[in-house]
């Protein structure tokens, strides 16, 4: 996390190669092998975040990245419905995981940002992908699903 004008080239390309390109490998290799094997019915899920529809100060790398996997999410749907597969995404809001941190004031903060006041469980996002996953969400193809305690919706 740092102001764009003290973000180097090299800060911002580590972000961008893991959380945009890795998609995009993701994507192209999962879909070459479901074409190779003519499998129909397929879906692939990618994660993008709040933060790819919207910024904050000191994030540019990443909500580059995570507007890019929406971008690529949507793309990939209209590309690869020809063969059944169908692209998806989640964008979760904050989780409460070790890469946020352990400092309990700084969850408390971002706790406050989510509708009900408390971080997302990672079970919440995981039955969220494992619904789109599933037969239920056949009609669901090139959105990105929020799962976000409604951070989106609203301003605390």
């Amino acid at each position: 996390v740092k102001p764009f004008l003290e973000m180097d080239p090299e800060s911002y390309h580590r972000v961008v190669d893991v959380d945009q390109h890795g998609v995009y490998y993701g994507m192209y290799y999962a879909a070459r092998k479901m074409v190779e094997l003519g499998v129909t019915g397929a879906t692939i899920v990618n994660t993008a975040s709040i933060y790819g529809t919207m910024v904050s100060i000191g994030s540019f790398n990443y909500h580059a990245a995570k507007a890019a996997v929406i971008a690529m999410t949507k793309s990939g749907a209209i590309e690869l419905a020809q063969y059944g597969i169908r692209v998806v995404g989640v964008a979760p809001g904050f989780i409460e995981t070790p890469i946020i941190g352990e400092d309990q004031e700084f969850l408390d903060s971002l706790a406050q940002l989510h509708m009900r006041k408390k971080l997302i469980q990672p079970e919440k996002v995981a039955e969220v992908v494992t619904f789109l996953f599933s037969e239920k969400a056949d009609a669901i193809n090139g959105q990105v699903i929020p799962v976000d305690d409604g951070f989106l919706s609203f301003k605390g």
